[in-house]
């Protein structure tokens, strides 16, 4: 007897849908996240399909590949709107912004100025290429180490980097007049800077 191999049709779609999530962190300065995949924005100053934008080592569950796109949620952006539940921002980001890892190790520092600069070694030289961060940009120290006034970070890949002390502060809740101080400093940076729909990232 003679059978017919028929696949479920699930398995004919394009994506991969994951039954459990998987984790990764953002390995960019920025990543758009788009209600969208397959398409790129054509304009800068605005795009209809942002949604949001992750930033640098920011955590990602991983729900579904689809060619060079990946679904995931922003468990650090949580919003009630789209499913009628709380639940991280959903959206599409671009699979090469994300490098899975096993954990999540929660941060302890977070970017302070508008924007920082992740280096390779801790000197402050324009000769030394590095990576620019935006403001509430979280980062992990590694072993409280410094170095020259440079914090040594461990990066979203699992390598070692530096940032400068003054472009950073602890992540910890301050006092309630502190934190006034950053929120007021933190909207100054921005005076003059134009709007960009779904924008969280320093121009």
């Amino acid at each position: 007897m003679r059978y017919r191999l028929i696949l479920p049709f699930f398995l004919l779609l394009e994506g991969t849908v994951f039954s459990a999530p998987r984790m990764g962190l953002i390995n960019s300065p920025v990543a758009d996240l788009r209600s969208s995949s397959g398409t790129l924005p054509q304009s800068l100053d605005y795009d209809p399909l942002e949604e949001s934008q992750l930033l640098y080592n920011e955590p990602v569950k991983i729900l579904e590949e689809s060619g060079d796109w990946l679904r995931v949620e922003a468990p650090e952006q949580r919003e009630f709107t789209h499913t009628g539940a709380w639940q991280g921002y959903p959206g599409w980001v671009v699979k090469s912004s994300v490098t899975l890892v096993s954990k999540i190790v929660p941060p302890n520092l977070v970017v302070k100025k508008k924007t920082g600069t992740l280096r390779p070694e801790p000197l402050d030289s324009w000769e030394i290429p590095g990576l620019a961060l935006s403001i509430g940009t979280k980062l992990n120290a590694w072993d409280a180490k410094e170095k020259n006034g440079f914090w040594k970070i461990k990066t979203a890949e699992g390598k070692a980097a530096w940032i400068k002390k003054d472009e950073v502060r602890l992540l910890i809740t301050p006092p309630e007049e502190f934190a006034r101080r950053i929120i007021l400093d933190s909207g100054e940076a921005f005076l003059g800077d134009l709007y960009f729909w779904g924008g969280r990232s320093a121009p």
